[in-house]
């Protein structure tokens, strides 16, 4: 399913798309040795069939009134059609997920070989497309790696590293009842799109409110937009003009930005509460680079553990705050931070004995810097790297206690 224009505003629908682009050469000596990587789960299906169900039983209550436009009836056999071959599929990886994810593993073997012919760790968090995930990585990976030792683990649901985002007890708080509710309620009613978008279906005399049309106009957007997971076309495109899209994205970009992300009104706490996964990829990086006994640390997860941690590393300007919510689109894109399996991997390089350990970071597989100096980027010395993320950590007031799911789960914004 092509893609009908540059910008589609897809969001965190956005299908993972890899683009090649040549590689700048790690220093002569050094030579690629361990891994450490993150994903988000690859295209999955609507994970709940609320929203389409509440929008087909609008459609269906106005058809029966002699209410539907033309396209109303139209809309309404494709908003039947999308939930028949959604069925029994919510929230699964489509077989385009599993394509994203095998790909990402061809890609990581065929540009970094010697690094591996040693263990490989996987690890996922319980929900079912994420194990997908990483079962379908693992299955293409094991077809260059042969026989070498895999070891795979999914974790339950008390878990600190890849889920701290529904273990956390003061964040939970502020997702259900945050003030960023009433902040993101204003910003989508800047204009009025939804009621006129609506009327092209239901007709007026019908007698949507403002506010049930927002809500079913970005149903129907968020419909649109799985369908490209899915890889059908539905023709629900023609509905959508590219201002119209662009609203419905920046309403669930602001959203994501408030809930998930580094703005002021979440005190830090949103991203903050990632301390432990950042602690984790800098303690296996350690382990592995001294024992020299494991190629990779994989992880599988969601869009609710990379937006965050993103923004704890400070990559880019996806840690940056503002009070102008009007502007946050310009410089947070969360379709580039948390497209279908984003991923962040750490390339780490050796070189001749006494020689500084030096690591890459890649994000969606393209080369980024670290918010560190290097002399020869992409690559910087590793202590630089570890001691900026140790300074971050120790900024952090986690809770003293030697239990990693206490540290996460009473954690509070400073």
């Amino acid at each position: 399913m092509s893609l009908p224009m540059a910008r589609c505003y897809l969001g965190t629908e956005t299908p993972y798309y890899y683009t090649p682009e040549s590689e700048i050469e790690a220093p002569s000596g050094y030579h690629a040795v361990y891994i450490s990587h993150l994903s988000r789960h690859g295209s999955r299906y609507v994970t709940s069939s609320k929203g389409a169900q509440e929008l087909y039983k609008v459609l269906s209550e106005a058809y029966k009134q002699n209410e539907l436009t033309q396209e109303g009836k139209q809309l309404r056999r494709q908003i039947r059609r999308f939930m028949a071959l959604s069925q029994g599929k919510y929230g699964l990886l489509t077989p385009f997920g599993v394509q994203e994810q095998k790909g990402i593993a061809k890609r990581m073997y065929a540009h970094y070989p010697t690094v591996f012919g040693k263990q490989v760790h996987a690890v996922s968090t319980y929900v079912t497309r994420a194990k997908q995930s990483m079962d379908a990585f693992i299955k293409e990976l094991s077809h260059y790696i042969g026989r070498k030792p895999i070891t795979t683990y999914v974790n339950g649901e008390v878990d600190p590293l890849l889920r701290f985002f529904d273990l956390n007890e003061a964040y939970i708080q502020y997702k259900e009842k945050g003030k960023w509710k009433a902040e993101l309620a204003t910003f989508t009613k800047r204009e009025d799109v939804s009621t006129p978008f609506m009327a092209k279906f239901i007709k007026e005399s019908y007698g949507l409110t403002p506010t049930k049309a927002l809500d079913l106009a970005t149903t129907l957007y968020s419909i649109y937009a799985n369908t490209y997971n899915m890889q059908v076309d539905l023709g629900l495109g023609q509905y959508f003009d590219e201002c119209t899209l662009k609203y419905y994205w920046e309403n669930e970009n602001l959203k994501n930005y408030l809930e998930k992300g580094p703005s002021n009104m979440g005190q830090d706490l949103p991203t903050n509460i990632a301390f432990a996964l950042l602690r984790d990829f800098i303690d296996k990086s350690d382990a592995a680079l001294q024992s020299g006994d494991v190629s990779a640390d994989l992880r599988f997860a969601h869009a609710e553990t990379i937006i965050p941690f993103a923004s704890l590393l400070d990559l880019l300007t996806w840690g940056r705050q503002t009070d102008q919510l009007n502007t946050v689109s310009k410089f947070w894109k969360d379709e580039c931070i948390a497209p279908m399996a984003a991923n962040i991997q750490w390339i780490f390089y050796k070189g001749e004995e006494n020689q500084p350990i030096l690591v890459k970071m890649l994000y969606n597989e393209k080369a980024i810097p670290f918010p560190t100096g290097s002399n020869e980027r992409p690559y910087y010395r590793w202590e630089d790297v570890k001691d900026f993320y140790e300074q971050i950590l120790q900024g952090i007031n986690i809770p003293n206690t030697p239990s990693v799911v206490e540290q996460v789960k009473f954690y509070t914004a400073n």
